[in-house]
């Protein structure tokens, strides 16, 4: 949660965005908030069985309730910078607590299952049951999405629950694909891109948002052929593994020996007098 607030500070100072700017709701304020919602529930429910049970119903119930909360009149007496976390305002808010919240609760449901996986044979079996999972998850959602919405208010790209679910079954068999791919013969022998990208996420996030959205970009914005504007995101792509690449650089060598350049000398003692 500081974090967002520490980004909302840069982007006034670098890019000079209004004052009013630094209230907007960005994923890294729903982040915040969900991540220790989701560790309290986790530690209130104490076991394993419970830590699912309470974690997939707080997914799904957010998952279903997302239109209907938004909706809620009595959500306009709050101030903007208050509601905007619940339901979108124009100008303010990116992201909401409903549905995002769920994405963290979800992750929490494969963290708890992962965790639980002792021994190579226990986690190789999990993950070839989270393809199966997230694949029939994201094929039942997809087919449901034909169906009339379960409320008038949901609409497919926001607050619908079967878009929800479609991207959730896409995640879930996405980190079996992940598993699979680290158990190839070269792993851990070779630099990873996966590794890589994975450990600089909120990295790759913090920067690429100014260089896109900021002053830095500003004339191309609404100036680049859909040719011109693919290209320009291979590249874009490539700077971020290469920025990816050079903070863990960084990051090896302040630890071996950077760190310690930078430290005071200590002085030497005086030889005792004999």
């Amino acid at each position: 949660m500081l974090l967002a607030f520490l980004f909302r500070l840069q982007s006034f100072v670098v890019s000079r965005s209004p004052a009013w700017a630094m209230l907007k709701v960005d994923i890294l304020n729903i982040m915040g908030p969900s991540i220790m919602l989701t560790a309290l529930l986790w530690r209130v429910a104490g076991t394993m069985r419970r830590r699912l049970l309470v974690l997939g119903g707080v997914t799904v119930g957010i998952a279903f309730l997302s239109a209907s909360i938004r909706a809620l009149p009595w959500l306009a007496r709050l101030p903007d910078f208050l509601e905007g976390y619940i339901r979108p305002i124009p100008g303010l808010t990116n992201f909401t607590f409903f549905p995002w919240a769920a994405f963290v609760t979800a992750g929490a449901v494969v963290g708890v299952l992962l965790d639980a996986a002792r021994t190579p044979a226990e986690d190789r079996r999990l993950n070839v049951w989270l393809a199966i999972t997230g694949l029939a998850i994201g094929v039942a959602a997809y087919k449901a999405s034909f169906l009339p919405p379960l409320s008038i208010r949901s609409s497919f790209w926001t607050t619908s629950p079967s878009f929800f679910f479609i991207r959730i079954g896409v995640m879930t068999a996405a980190i079996a694909i992940a598993y699979l791919w680290e158990q190839r013969p070269t792993a851990g022998r070779r630099w990873s891109l996966l590794q890589t990208l994975g450990r600089s996420s909120l990295f790759v996030y913090w920067i690429h948002v100014e260089l896109v959205y900021g002053l830095i970009s500003t004339p191309l914005h609404g100036s680049l052929t859909l040719g011109r504007a693919w290209f320009g995101l291979g590249l874009f792509c490539l700077l971020m593994v290469a920025c990816a690449i050079a903070k863990d650089r960084f990051k090896t060598w302040w630890q071996t020996s950077g760190r310690a350049r930078f430290r005071a000398p200590v002085p030497s003692r005086p030889p005792s007098a004999a």
